[in-house]
């Protein structure tokens, strides 16, 4: 399951992979279950929930930040890390206060979600949200308040969303964040097909190697 792909898809792609016997890697799924029923078929090159949540929490620690408010989709993807975030808030006695507010990852308007973030006051917003809805969420996080007030924390951006969104973020002032971004994003997206390539390169050359020491009976 190369490229990108929501969890959700590649859950439901592993049960018909089970049954075929054919193997499955995802290099762009996040959610703890893509590999949490232990299925010999099913690898992965991206980092779990618990690892990612913990990196931003790492990160909310050290700038003393206590209030946090996760806007996160309605997919795998978004609950999964969402339920890990506030687990591990939890269970590590942070002590943070946190707002979770979920939301369709078609829709076309979160500005009454963005309402109630302003609302709540948070010292930074974790977005666990991705694809073409980037866009809408840094346009409207800039309409509903000053940019500058609050820190956002992306939970995943592609190569393509920076590619999309030069304009955009130029305007509110984030254009410098675009070369570290860039040159991270494209490590993370082209590193597990690099990987996938020299493992089947690997396997084929071993395959064809074989069929050409093959006699005849």
């Amino acid at each position: 399951v190369f490229g990108f792909v929501h969890s959700g898809v590649n859950i439901a792609v592993n049960e018909v992979a089970k049954e075929m016997g054919v193997p499955t890697m995802g290099t762009q799924t996040g959610a703890g279950d893509v590999t949490a029923k232990k299925y010999p078929i099913a690898f992965r090159t991206h980092a779990v929930d618990p690892p990612r949540a913990g990196t931003w929490l790492g990160w909310i620690k050290k700038n003393n930040w206590k209030r946090i408010s996760i806007l996160a989709e309605t997919t795998d993807y978004g609950i999964g890390l969402a339920k890990e975030t506030e687990r591990q808030n939890k269970d590590n006695n942070l002590g943070l206060e946190i707002q979770t507010i979920m939301f369709d990852r078609t829709t076309t308007d979160l500005l009454p979600q963005l309402l109630q973030v302003k609302a709540f006051k948070p010292d930074a917003i974790v977005n666990v949200g991705v694809g073409q809805p980037l866009e809408l969420r840094v346009r409207e996080i800039y309409m509903a308040d000053d940019p500058d007030a609050v820190a956002v924390i992306f939970g995943a951006t592609s190569f393509t969303d920076l590619l999309d969104n030069v304009d955009l973020l130029s305007r509110i002032g984030s254009e410098d964040s675009l070369g570290i971004g860039a040159a991270l994003t494209l490590l993370k997206e082209l590193g597990p097909v690099v990987t996938a390539l020299l493992f089947a390169g690997r396997a084929g050359t071993s395959i064809a190697s074989e069929i050409g020491l093959m006699r005849a009976v």
